[in-house]
């Protein structure tokens, strides 16, 4: 029959009827159990991390194995003697393998670890740690290990309080308060000679010393440096200044360094400045900008300070004080040239040497008595009262036609006037300045039969016509002027021609039946001109007439014109025209 037989961990086999001489069994995998081999006094250690991995080895002289007597704790103290396991070759950790130490004995291997009892607080003093240990400490051990303990931490200090060191000894320190300290004072003991030269000293270090600063190195009152810094070693001290001022003399080796502040009065000396002032950059580029005492000159716009008209001025002082023109201005009656005019400001009015001039021109005339007139339509006439009004009545009602006085009709009158210097009566010179100014009014008072309507109009020109006739002025005769038709929204036009065009410009001025005004118009002789309505300008166009043009006839005029549809008469009263021809 079969036998089988099973042995646990091991490789099942099962034989024949006939048992064999040697059963041979596989064994399988190592499993948990002791390694054979070994010798008396080995120990049984992990090889590996690997499970049942485990061999005999031969353990260390200072392996203990088993403790004489047991460890007991007195009053807070160790009964036992310690000092036979403990050597100065082996490290404290060493011991944490003492059978019955482990409660008292902690990780650490600082000092603090032989506070080897059960209320430690009782021993957290220098005096108790050195009593209740120093049996245990032999002095092969590392004095910066036991330091802590013989000596300790200062106690109390305060909150922000550093530890500063009190000597070169160690361990000597206490708490002391941080005072935020001047990083630039600093003293020296280098010798050195008062003059002004590159200097070097060694400071303190772990300043904040930079190259150009300015800087004070003192020995007393009396002998003191002033420099810029060079440079300057935060880790060595070494600085080196540029000293470029002195005062005192001697050799010295006790300074006081500090950043400059205000230079000493008795320092500052300009003979002191060595080469030329040229090589003085920032003084020179300084004087630069001032002015002379004498015979000063100013560039820019002068000005005193805003409010002011001048130094301790008053109108009619008259003394070598400095005057501006708002003083000029406030203590005379300002004055300009006839070339510049603005009716409405006093600042442009003709002065009294050119007003004179300005009369005895032979191109001022005033126009007090008509040159001729013209009139079309029945009823239209003219009438001149002395030698300063003229009076334009336009047709009877319902009929139309014109009313026109005329100034120089003749070739010469006008051409006269307005002609250039070295050419013949036929040239005007447009491109001078020309003025033309007088008083008018329309409606005949306390007659409301010339008051006009919608239907007429008044016009008054220089130039404009070379003969008489109605409507605008010629597009082909330079000339300028003003035109309005009298109605509830009647308004006073500017006429200018350039001598191929004609343009309108609406003012805005709106004449009042009955109601004198003064009218000037002005033409710069370059194509500008404006309309002024007492003294107030009104209209201003450009386009005007601005060459020197060869006219054979060509004219100033006043005229009242009306239409067919006239319900009303219509009169223009003139008072005293006058122009001024700047040739």
């Amino acid at each position: 029959m079969a036998l089988t037989i099973t042995i646990p961990g091991a490789v099942e086999t099962t034989t024949g009827s006939t048992a064999p001489a040697v059963l041979t069994v596989g064994v399988g995998a190592p499993g948990q159990g002791v390694p054979s081999g070994g010798t008396t006094g080995q120990v049984l250690q992990k090889l590996s991390a690997t499970s049942y991995d485990t061999g005999w080895a031969t353990p260390s002289a200072d392996f203990i194995t088993s403790v004489s007597s047991p460890l007991t704790v007195a009053t807070g103290n160790l009964t036992v003697d310690l000092s036979a396991y403990l050597t100065s070759a082996t490290a404290a950790s060493t011991y944490q393998t003492l059978a019955g130490m482990s409660s008292y004995l902690t990780t650490a291997t600082a000092a603090s670890t032989y506070y080897l009892q059960t209320n430690p607080s009782g021993f957290q003093t220098a005096a108790n740690v050195t009593t209740a240990l120093s049996p245990y400490l032999l002095s092969a051990t590392a004095a910066s290990t036991y330091a802590v303990i013989a000596a300790g931490q200062p106690v109390a200090g305060s909150t922000g309080q550093v530890l500063t060191k009190n000597s070169g000894t160690n361990y000597d320190s206490s708490w002391a308060t941080l005072i935020p300290g001047d990083r630039y004072l600093s003293s020296s003991t280098t010798s050195n000679t008062l003059s002004n030269t590159t200097k070097t000293f060694t400071i303190g270090t772990g300043l904040s010393y930079t190259p150009t600063q300015n800087i004070t190195i003192s020995y007393d009152a009396s002998n003191h440096m002033h420099g810029e810094v060079l440079t300057y070693n935060s880790g060595t001290g070494v600085l080196t200044v540029d000293i470029n001022n002195h005062t005192g003399s001697g050799t010295y080796a006790s300074w006081v360094v500090n950043v400059g502040g205000v230079t000493p009065a008795t320092s500052v000396a300009w003979g002191a400045i060595t080469g030329t002032l040229s090589a003085q950059t920032d003084l020179q580029s300084a004087l630069d900008l001032k002015a002379n005492l004498a015979s000063p000159t100013f560039t820019g716009t002068p000005t005193l300070p805003t409010g002011t008209i001048a130094t301790t001025q008053s109108p009619g002082n008259n003394t070598t004080a400095l005057a501006t023109t708002a003083f000029v201005t406030a203590a005379v009656p300002a004055f300009a040239t006839f070339t510049t005019p603005t009716p409405t400001s006093t600042t442009t009015s003709v002065s009294p040497a050119l007003a004179m001039d300005f009369l005895m021109h032979p191109g001022y005339r005033v126009w007090g008595t008509r040159g001729s007139s013209a009139t079309s339509g029945a009823g239209a006439a003219l009438s001149t009262y002395s030698t300063t009004v003229t009076e334009v009545a336009g047709p009877n009602v319902l009929t139309a036609g014109y009313a026109m006085a005329i100034w120089d009709s003749s070739a010469f009158s006008m051409g006269m006037l307005g002609m250039t210097r070295g050419t013949n009566a036929n040239n005007r010179a447009w491109n001078k300045p020309v003025y033309a100014s007088g008083r008018g009014q329309f409606g005949f008072p306390a007659n409301s039969t010339f008051n006009g309507d919608a239907n007429s109009t008044i016009r008054v020109s220089v130039g404009g016509k070379s003969s008489a006739g109605s409507g605008d002025i010629s597009i082909n005769e330079p000339g300028f002027g003003f035109k309005f038709t009298p109605g509830s929204a009647m308004v006073l036009q500017l006429s200018k021609g350039d001598g191929s065009s004609l343009t309108n410009v609406t003012s805005s001025f709106a004449p009042v039946v009955q109601q004198s005004f003064d009218w000037k118009i002005y033409s710069d002789g370059a194509g500008n001109v404006t309309l002024y309505i007492n003294d107030s300008s009104v209209a201003t166009s450009a386009n005007g007439p601005s060459t020197s043009t060869p006219e054979s006839s060509n004219f100033y005029f006043e005229m009242a014109e009306q239409t067919v549809s006239a319900a009303v008469r219509i009169m223009w009263i003139s008072i005293n025209p006058k122009i001024y021809w700047g040739v």
